[in-house]
Parts: structure tokens; C-alpha cells; sequence
């Protein structure tokens, strides 16, 4: 695929093409490191409570702090 920059255009095959933005997922092991990957850029993060996690000695996360991360998030 050679693009046109000007155009966003293959020129090749005559045919627009949309060039996005990867996400940048980054891990969130407690709600402080959620909060710094967010202030560092991140479009979104994951992490879990030791309930749903396979790497229980890494979660920092509690019901409570889940959802303030998410609210975090969604702020």
C-alpha cells in the first residue's frame, strides 16, 4: 500500500484508507497505578480483584477501588 499523505488515498488500488491511532492498554495492578497510566497517556487499562485475577499477589484492587478506578476512567 502506498498512501497519497495529502489524501489518505492507496494509491495503488484508488481506495481511501483510514489510518487510526492504536490504543495504548496499559496494567493496573491498584487504583493508584490505574490513575498513573492514565496520566501517562493510556487510553485504558485492566486489571481485576483476586477473585477474577491469575496474578493474585500483584492485585491491589478491592470492590471499592475497582469502581473508583472506573470512575476514574470515566472522568
Amino acid at each position: 500500500m502506498h498512501l497519497d499523505p495529502e489524501n489518505n488515498i492507496d494509491v495503488i488500488n484508488n481506495k481511501s484508507k483510514v489510518i487510526s491511532k492504536p490504543e495504548l492498554l496499559m496494567p493496573a495492578g491498584d487504583l493508584e497505578k490505574a490513575k498513573i497510566a492514565y496520566q501517562f497517556g493510556a487510553d485504558a487499562c485492566y486489571g481485576s480483584t483476586s477473585a477474577f485475577s491469575m496474578r493474585t499477589r500483584e492485585i491491589g484492587f478491592n470492590y471499592q477501588s475497582l469502581k473508583k478506578a472506573v470512575d476514574y476512567a470515566h472522568s
